[in-house]
């Protein structure tokens, strides 16, 4: 299998209103060498993607302040044409540094039903213009968990190197890819509502479900929920995850200690989640609030006006 067929996926959502996202996107979009479906998630007035930033753009509003990533790549995933028939999902602020990724990643899919796409990710600095990103330029370097994990680390060991005093060697993000018959039998997990839904997805690829619903804190209904689609997902995928040797360019927008990756999920436990009750699909697609609950609503809203993008 080659590039031919292969198309990818992205969510852009700017829930604050920050400049830095836009302009990671188009630089995002200007490298890119595969067709992209785009969802724009619009909390205002006016939708920032034109029909230029993308093969097929798809914009909708109706939806809450909260995560919607992967809410928004199920929606990609059902616009998606049929020629497709591997499906990359990448967060739309990172840059390939291989000319020829997509052929690699499309022969890696021949063995392995996911992959994920870089062996490391260099993180560019808040001062560095986005059309000049470069690997020498990086502040930062992370390994792949998949690359991790094929040299050999066990992929728990991977999860558990960070804590909320330092960031770990290993991420489970930015950029993967998967046969289209996986996708559409599973889907990805899209109700990580605070945000690790990357992780929630890459854990269960490596059947280490519990680690999630331990690392997320997550109630008892919300683990029933994850648990319902990762058991299928892991057992489809069998711990068959392969990676790309090429490395990939993250462009800055905002400091990660403002992120807050792990206190997220710590903060966010006692509201007692339950996606079952308190979140629906709404007219457009995206997550909206499906319960009388402003404590929740609120706490998730100053999680994300809180995070510093630039």
């Amino acid at each position: 299998m080659t590039a031919d067929g292969l198309f990818a996926i992205t969510a852009y959502f700017n829930p604050v209103g920050r400049g830095r996202r836009l302009a990671n996107y188009r630089e995002f979009r200007k490298r890119l060498t595969v067709p992209l479906v785009a969802v724009e998630l619009a909390f205002g007035d006016r939708f920032e993607l034109t029909h230029d930033d993308a093969d097929i753009l798809i914009q909708v509003r109706d939806g809450a302040l909260l995560w919607q990533k992967e809410r928004l790549l199920a929606l990609a995933l059902a616009a998606l044409p049929s020629a497709a028939r591997t499906i990359a999902w990448l967060d739309s602020d990172i840059v390939f540094t291989r000319p020829d990724w997509a052929d690699a990643a499309g022969r890696l899919l021949d063995d392995a039903p996911i992959i994920q796409l870089f062996r490391h990710v260099h993180y560019m600095p808040a001062s560095l213009p986005v059309a000049a990103a470069a690997i020498g330029a990086a502040e930062l370097r992370r390994t792949s968990l998949a690359a991790a994990v094929g040299g050999g680390v066990d992929p728990i060991d991977c999860f558990g190197a960070g804590n909320e005093h330092t960031w770990g060697e290993y991420t489970p993000g930015f950029a993967w890819a998967a046969r289209r018959d996986v996708l559409a039998a599973h889907g990805l997990y899209d109700a990580c509502i605070i945000g690790g839904g990357g992780r929630a997805i890459a854990a269960a690829a490596y059947g280490h479900i519990d680690h999630v619903v331990r690392f997320q804190r997550m109630h008892p209904a919300e683990a029933a929920h994850f648990a319902a689609w990762a058991e299928p997902f892991s057992a489809a995928v069998a711990g068959r995850v392969g990676f790309l040797d090429t490395d990939i360019l993250h462009l800055w927008h905002g400091d990660l200690a403002s992120r807050a990756y792990f206190e997220r999920h710590r903060d966010f436990a006692p509201f007692a989640f339950d996606p079952t009750r308190d979140i629906a699909i709404g007219a457009d697609g995206a997550w909206v609030w499906n319960s009388h609950r402003p404590a929740l609503h609120d706490h998730v809203r100053g999680y994300f006006e809180s995070r510093e993008f630039d």
